[in-house]
């Protein structure tokens, strides 16, 4: 009996070690699981931070952009309120020249009528004087 009962302690003591060993080998494993948990904290915190960052260096680069076109809109509005107020005076002057030219016409249509009155005239003369001259012959 006592050698069983020897048997048995020196059993329970082999499950008891066994039992240690299993106990130690998942206090490592869950060592391990939290050291890779803290290392994927650490790499989620990293990359967020890289996210961040180039979420803030996107934003400046749109507002970059977006102070550019501003400037780039303005200068072109500007430009073209200077064509429109060029092409404005340019249409000024042509409607100027054109009266100029109309006012011009019209003194030389007075000039040419006035040249035939007085060419009829002439010509009435010349008659009378013909008619004089052929009635002296």
């Amino acid at each position: 009996m006592e050698r069983a009962l020897i048997e048995d302690i020196s059993l329970i003591k082999s499950e008891c070690d066994f039992m240690l060993q299993q106990m130690q080998d998942l206090k490592n494993q869950i060592s391990q699981v939290t050291h890779q948990i803290s290392i994927i904290q650490i790499c989620s915190v990293s990359e967020k931070s890289k996210i961040e960052s180039h979420l803030q260096n996107i934003n400046a680069h749109k507002q970059g952009f977006d102070a550019m076109n501003a400037r780039e809109r303005k200068i072109s509005e500007l430009h073209n309120k200077e064509l429109e107020h060029k092409q404005q005076a340019e249409e000024e002057i042509e409607r100027q020249k054109l009266a100029k030219i109309l006012e011009m016409n019209e003194r030389k249509g007075i000039q040419a009528a006035a040249v035939e009155s007085e060419c009829e005239a002439i010509e009435r003369e010349c008659n009378v004087l013909t008619v004089g001259i052929l009635t002296i012959m």
